[in-house]
């Protein structure tokens, strides 16, 4: 759990296939939001099978959500996986649009603060 910011989403991706995804780009959506000290990803590192990558972003503004993506490309393809991801929920919430070769879960986890939101992302083999 965060230890600062207003709002404050994370997501915990989990590789549940044979392919390992390379991250090709991760990004913040607005200027007031920052990643989660040790949860941010870093382009051209590697979630190889049966690892799992948490990412998180806060922002101390009250009135804007925090929210951020994130882009993996399995070994020899062309279309990545996107994953985003904003807070408060009903203004976003997770979305991952990817190859068909692969199949997602989005599940919510059930958080004891109003303004902190946590999701499961698992990418599997078809």
């Amino acid at each position: 759990m965060p230890s600062a910011g207003y709002y404050s989403i994370e997501v915990q991706i989990t590789n549940d296939t044979a392919t390992s995804f390379a991250i090709q780009a991760a990004t913040t959506d607005g200027e007031n939001d920052v990643w989660i000290t040790n949860e941010q990803p870093h382009v051209g590192s590697t979630l190889s099978p049966a690892e799992t990558l948490m990412v998180g972003v806060s922002t101390d503004d009250q009135d804007g959500p925090a929210g951020g993506s994130v882009s993996l490309t399995a070994s020899g393809a062309d279309e990545p996986v996107a994953i985003t991801f904003q807070v408060p929920p009903e203004e976003g919430g997770v979305n991952v649009v990817g190859p068909t070769a692969y199949s997602y879960t989005t599940q919510q986890v059930q958080t004891s603060e109003g303004t902190h939101a946590m999701y499961q992302v698992t990418i599997l083999g078809r």
